[in-house]
């Protein structure tokens, strides 16, 4: 099963972390915060699409989320 990167935006959890948003399909999702290319969080979701980016969007600064 392939992994796909749907989202990225500045994390609320810090200067300089990204967070990113990833499909593993079957209605699996996980968001990953990174900073300097280290991961320093992952949140694992189960569920559809538009809860995984509601739940993303409340990872993210406002107005810095974009979509891949």
């Amino acid at each position: 099963m392939s992994t796909n990167l749907y989202a990225k935006g500045e994390s609320v959890h810090g200067p300089r972390v990204v967070a990113y948003l990833w499909g593993h399909g079957n209605y699996q999702y996980s968001i990953e915060h990174r900073s300097d290319g280290r991961e320093i969080d992952e949140v694992l979701i189960n569920g559809s699409y538009e809860t995984a980016m509601e739940i993303f969007e409340g990872e993210i600064m406002p107005d810095t989320g974009v979509l891949m």
